[in-house]
């Protein structure tokens, strides 16, 4: 399969605004985040692995980034935010593991950028009890009728509530 640029894909999410992608790390994240998004019924929106991007190490390295799949993450986000004569938050998602940065704010913000709160999307498979929170809370809960846009931050949930709220639309 060919990758496709940030300009290609710029043209197509500012063409097709129906388009609802989420650019993750790798197979596994992939493979989570769309048993969430099944199983609140979203079949609206495509979860991609990041390789299916072109992300040249140019770029990596003009954005002060290092090789690696999630440097290519942060990269597309940034990179499409920047190329876009539109707003892209209800189309696209890119989430990135916080690695070394879980618990504290992250080094690198952007509209299009979400960051997990542990270190990896593979420990919330271990944690039941924070899956069906956020289930039954985040995802379930539209807070309150008609309010679609609304959103509530905690500083341990910042991100997912940014992603949850663009899910929405």
């Amino acid at each position: 399969m060919e990758r496709r640029t940030i300009p290609e894909l710029v043209t197509l999410y500012e063409l097709e605004p129906s388009v609802r992608d989420i650019y993750v790390e790798g197979p596994t994240d992939r493979a989570f985040v769309m048993a969430v998004l099944r199983r609140v019924g979203r079949y609206d929106i495509q979860v991609k692995e990041v390789d299916v991007v072109d992300v040249p190490s140019t770029e990596l390295t003009k954005l002060g980034l290092t090789i690696g799949s999630r440097q290519r993450v942060i990269a597309v986000a940034l990179l499409l935010e920047r190329a876009s004569t539109t707003d892209l938050i209800t189309q696209v998602a890119c989430i990135a593991d916080a690695d070394a940065e879980a618990g504290s704010p992250p080094a690198i913000n952007g509209r299009l950028l979400l960051y997990t709160d542990v270190a990896c999307m593979t420990v919330y498979a271990f944690h039941v009890p924070y899956v069906q929170w956020y289930l039954d809370i985040e995802v379930l809960d539209f807070h309150g009728p008609g309010n679609k846009w609304s959103v509530r931050y905690s500083s341990r949930f910042a991100g997912v509530h940014r992603l949850d709220a663009r899910l929405r639309t």
